[in-house]
């Protein structure tokens, strides 16, 4: 009975261990608003044959130094068995018609089929590094490529 230690009633540690989660919480979707963000990617019409061109856009906020100042990764796929993920050349269209605003909408036309292959699907995958080297999620976009 002469003790002088204090035990901390369960409730209140409860409660002290919510707070601190909600004030982290908070913290991280602070920090999360902050992050650049790209999407959607959008490819139209959603399908092609050789010739024609397809409009590629997406929206972008948060992107420091805007696209022309960012480290813009744009691959794609092929759905035939022997497509793998390749870097497209696009991307340095990207980042020079890009310009510097923070946020906006890119838009631009693409040709992704030179020569006449069997129909198939090309899948886009889209990742932006803005200069003070935060990245955005990535982006998919997909298109079909068909004969005539």
């Amino acid at each position: 009975m002469g003790s002088t230690s204090e035990t901390v009633h369960p409730m209140r540690l409860v409660l002290l261990v919510a707070a601190l989660i909600g004030v982290l919480g908070c913290a991280t979707a602070a920090t999360s608003l902050d992050a650049p963000w790209i999407g959607p990617l959008k490819l139209s019409p959603a399908s092609f044959s050789v010739g024609q061109t397809v409009k590629l856009s997406f929206e972008y906020r948060n992107i420091r130094g805007g696209l022309s100042k960012s480290q813009v990764d744009l691959d794609y796929r092929g759905s035939l068995p022997n497509h793998t993920r390749k870097a497209s050349t696009f991307a340095d269209l990207v980042k020079v018609l890009g310009g510097t605003s923070e946020n906006g909408v890119f838009e631009t036309e693409l040709r992704p089929a030179p020569s006449d292959p069997p129909p198939f699907d090309i899948t886009y995958y889209l990742r932006v590094r803005d200069a003070e080297g935060r990245q955005s999620d990535e982006a998919t976009g997909a298109v079909t490529y068909r004969r005539l």
